[in-house]
């Protein structure tokens, strides 16, 4: 889902981290018309790359700055009208962003800021809607700005995530994006989605391609930090 201030190193809570994903938008399931399964098949192939400087450590959050964008493509389904085009095609966004994560016991609380740099994440919400549900127009949202707040739950390596997306910029039928994630519940994840058309519920998958570090990284930090604790012992 959307960045924390987490870096995966053994060596401390900071430094770089690279995540290249594949978001599939993959239907419809429920709108304010009741039940409605209809296929949408949107991708968005993104990267995160982002640098943790501070650690999350007593009172103080961890805190990290990055990059997130990429490359959104609608497929059979998907990609409803949208203002100033007959229909959405393709669109690729790019933003800056800094965010903010802190623990207390086994939750994880994040709360983070993204611009555009020229074509901003917002862009992408006419691509979550099934076009055969309406004939209306979806204003594309002109904010350059996202803000969302996130928990992450743990319970025996199980995860529950609960994340909420919103555009400060957008006055008039400010969209909304919740995105949910509990480990082995559907084989899929569920997102709802509120804009200037009404309200939809979703069916997505989230399938990591690459990360850094990787496992080989991972063990080479394993190792030298239990060299040094045996040379500290």
């Amino acid at each position: 889902m959307f960045p924390t201030a987490y870096a995966g190193h053994y060596e401390g809570g900071t430094g770089p981290n690279l995540n290249i994903f594949m978001s599939w938008f993959i239907g419809t399931l429920y709108n304010e018309k009741g039940l409605f399964i209809a296929p949408i098949f949107s991708l968005f192939l993104g990267a995160d790359a982002k640098w943790a400087f501070l650690e999350d450590r007593s009172f103080w959050p961890g805190l990290a700055v990055g990059y997130l964008g990429g490359l959104a493509l609608p497929f059979s389904g998907g990609g409803v009208a949208a203002s100033g085009v007959a229909k959405v095609k393709q669109v690729d966004v790019h933003n800056g962003y800094l965010v903010a994560s802190k623990r207390v016991g086994p939750v994880a609380f994040s709360i983070g800021g993204m611009r555009g740099i020229k074509r901003a994440f917002p862009r992408i919400l006419p691509l979550l809607r099934n076009s055969s549900y309406t004939t209306k127009t979806i204003p594309t949202p002109e904010s350059l700005w996202t803000v969302y707040g996130g928990i992450d739950a743990s319970y025996r390596e199980q995860h529950l995530k609960i994340e909420v997306t919103t555009f400060p910029e957008e006055k008039v039928n400010r969209p909304w994006l919740f995105q949910t994630h509990l480990d082995g519940f559907l084989g899929f994840d569920i997102a709802y989605l509120r804009d200037a058309i009404g309200y939809e519920v979703i069916g997505y998958y989230q399938i990591p391609f690459f990360r850094w570090p990787d496992k080989r990284q991972l063990e080479k930090e394993r190792e030298k930090l239990a060299e040094k604790l045996l040379q500290a012992q």
